[in-house]
């Protein structure tokens, strides 16, 4: 089978490294999936805490006719390449000038509620890693279990507790 990456991935993975015969083109939602599953799985990869804020935030409408599209795929999984520490530091790390963060719209706190909102309304799984290589090896596995007919509902994933203030 056949491994389709979206043919807007800037730097995709590497994952002919894992045996996958891969197929550019675009994919309406997400930037990997497998031929013919389509609308049973999709990967869609986060590169930095600064790039989920801008979808979660800046850019959220377009984000979320994505999710909605999102939503009639069976599997769809949030990969991101840096780990939960990372958003509960932001902005510190993010290269945005310190000047600007009181202006941001984009809080810990409030990226954790739009990823449980994700999950919640849209069934989006969030997936955090230590970085490139290890998100680039769940890709590989997530994908990998698709083609030889795994549960993919075992994946683990994860979903924010949000205490009220």
């Amino acid at each position: 089978m056949k491994i389709i990456q979206d043919s807007r991935e800037k730097i995709p993975f590497n994952l002919s490294f894992y045996g996958f015969d891969i197929e550019r083109r675009k994919l309406d939602c997400g930037d990997y999936s497998v031929v013919g599953y389509e609308n049973f799985i999709s990967i869609d990869r986060k590169k930095s805490v600064s790039e989920l804020a801008s979808n979660l935030f800046e850019d959220y409408v377009r984000f979320k006719k994505e999710m909605i599209r999102a939503k009639e795929i069976t599997h769809f999984f949030l990969l991101f390449e840096f780990d939960l520490s990372s958003v509960l530091i932001y902005p510190n790390g993010s290269g945005i000038p310190r000047r600007k963060w009181p202006y941001l719209a984009a809080t810990p706190r409030k990226i954790l509620e739009r990823l449980k909102l994700l999950y919640e309304a849209y069934n989006v799984k969030s997936i955090f890693c230590k970085n490139r290589a290890d998100a680039e090896q769940k890709a590989a596995n997530i994908l990998q279990l698709v083609i030889s007919g795994g549960n993919l509902d075992e994946i683990e994933f994860f979903l924010p507790e949000i205490k009220s203030e």
